[in-house]
């Protein structure tokens, strides 16, 4: 009998060290995903909701988290698996990527680039230069027309809101701002048009920024995206 548990006691515990040591012999089996989520113009989505979804033993589960303010999310204890990447949220078409864990790449970096808000495509105005003066043989108006697309609008709306945003260029200082209404649009392209007087600024030179929002509330800023003097 002491014979026997002279063998039988080593190989148990060796067993139990087996045991303790098969995550370092044989890896992790969990990992990480993280990354940020944008729009399609470069600005974080605080609150996108990001979910890595896997099948297991025949068992479909999902794992979710959501971007922080700065669209930054983390997913973690992700199983080594390929994973079904979706990021959600309001106002803009899903995200969908698959992702594959492995043990030698564990952690792994996936960034979202959501489309859904609106961007600026193209400007033209009548003058660069306009005169505020009696002098009625000197231009004292401008116009505008601005194009933006949006490919993704989840509201059956077009309820477009546009600003022009005028900035002494001496010192960025705001001196005026004037909404511009949409005029006309077709598929994912709307025009905006507007008259500027030169009434409405003081003397002096002036870099125009744009703000437009979509009825899902996607805002888009362009900075210096057109010029004005007004003498």
């Amino acid at each position: 009998m002491k014979t026997a548990l002279k063998y039988i006691v080593p190989i148990f515990f060796a067993g139990l060290v087996l045991s303790g040591c098969e995550e370092n012999i044989f890896g992790p089996n969990e990992g990480t995903i993280s990354g940020f989520v944008r729009d399609n113009n470069g600005r974080v989505i605080e609150g996108a909701q990001v979910s890595a979804t896997y099948t297991l033993d025949e068992s479909t589960k999902s794992i979710n988290t959501s971007s922080d303010e700065t669209g930054y999310y983390i997913l973690e204890k992700v199983p080594l698996t390929e994973n079904e990447m979706k990021a959600e949220a309001t106002g803009f078409e899903t995200g969908t990527r698959f992702l594959f864990l492995n043990q030698d790449n564990d952690k792994q970096t996936l960034n979202f680039a959501l489309t859904g808000a609106p961007s600026y495509v193209s400007h033209t105005q009548s003058a660069s230069v306009i005169y505020n003066t009696s002098d009625t043989t000197q231009t004292d108006t401008t116009s505008f027309s601005i194009i933006v697309q949006d490919d993704y609008n989840s509201s059956s709306s077009v309820s477009y809101d546009m600003s022009l945003i005028f900035k002494k260029t001496t010192d960025s200082s705001i001196v005026h701002i004037a909404d511009i209404d949409l005029s006309s649009n077709s598929s994912t392209i709307y025009i905006f048009t507007g008259t500027i007087e030169a009434s409405d600024l003081v003397t002096g030179e002036f870099s125009i920024d744009i703000e437009v929002s979509d009825p899902d509330g996607n805002v888009f800023s362009g900075e210096s995206v057109a010029s004005l003097e007004v003498r």
